[in-house]
């Protein structure tokens, strides 16, 4: 008999698990983002909701004009769940690329990231793990501290996955990732339903107070000359907590 055991776990008045069924934020397919945090979401056209076929899908909008954030250009909303490491989880979200992405003015840009959780003061690495769009390829690239140690924290990182990006196509996405800096450490990728990354390894670094926390949406670094948005619905995301001895001790649906 498994027992799902309900527990409170704070770090740095983070909520890490408050009950053994967890609020999930909206998918976004009900056309809402309630649940989400939207500190990131800089002025209200950043993010806005179409509906087609009648399906709602979240517009993320940035534009050249408008203030940066955080030292960049974006429109992100952010999984306010942050998971102990050692936390196995599984995500899932669609992804459409428009046409005027297509063009070669348009920047390197980060459509999810799973983003490294420092202690307050210290400085932010790279993401451990993220989904960019970079000239035109998909690429999934990989940090943890031996390949900062290797390439630095401008390096492009160890590369998972690079393919030529599909535009005006609806893409889905599961992640599958045991959030370990250890070698202890997996992550599964699949790309409409075939499994495109297997990896076995560190993910992050171990001097972080919790595994990484998920963003969806856009963001760059680099300067651009139009308007640049896409769009993310049908948001999922189940956890599991597992112990010294390998067994589940919390579970969120």
């Amino acid at each position: 008999m498994k027992t799902l055991i309900c527990s409170s776990i704070f770090v740095f008045g983070l909520n890490l698990i408050s009950t053994s069924s967890v609020a999930l934020p909206s998918s976004l397919a009900n056309c809402s983002a309630n649940g989400w945090s939207l500190k990131r979401i800089g002025v209200k056209e950043a993010l806005q909701f179409i509906t087609t076929n009648g399906t709602c899908a979240a517009k993320f909008s940035i534009v050249p004009t408008h203030d940066q954030i955080s030292d960049g250009w974006r429109a992100e909303i952010q999984d306010p769940l942050h998971f102990p490491h050692e936390t196995l989880a599984t995500y899932e979200f669609s992804t459409y690329l428009p046409a005027q992405l297509k063009g070669s003015d348009t920047p390197n840009l980060v459509l999810a990231q799973w983003h490294d959780n420092k202690v307050p003061g210290t400085p932010a690495q790279r993401p451990p793990f993220s989904l960019r769009l970079r000239s035109g390829h998909i690429v999934l690239p990989l940090f943890n501290q031996q390949v900062v140690d290797r390439h630095g924290l401008d390096g492009k990182g160890q590369i998972l996955f690079s393919q030529s990006a599909q535009f005006e196509k609806w893409t889905r996405w599961r992640i599958r990732a045991f959030w370990s800096p250890t070698a202890k450490g997996s992550l599964e990728v699949w790309m409409n339903g075939k499994r495109i990354v297997r990896y076995r390894g560190p993910i992050g670094y171990a001097h972080d107070i919790t595994a990484p926390y998920f963003k969806l949406g856009i963001y760059t670094t680099e300067p651009f000359n139009k308007p640049l948005w896409v769009y993310h619905t049908d948001y999922r995301r189940t956890f599991a907590i597992v112990n010294s001895y390998g067994k589940i001790q919390t579970r969120d649906r």
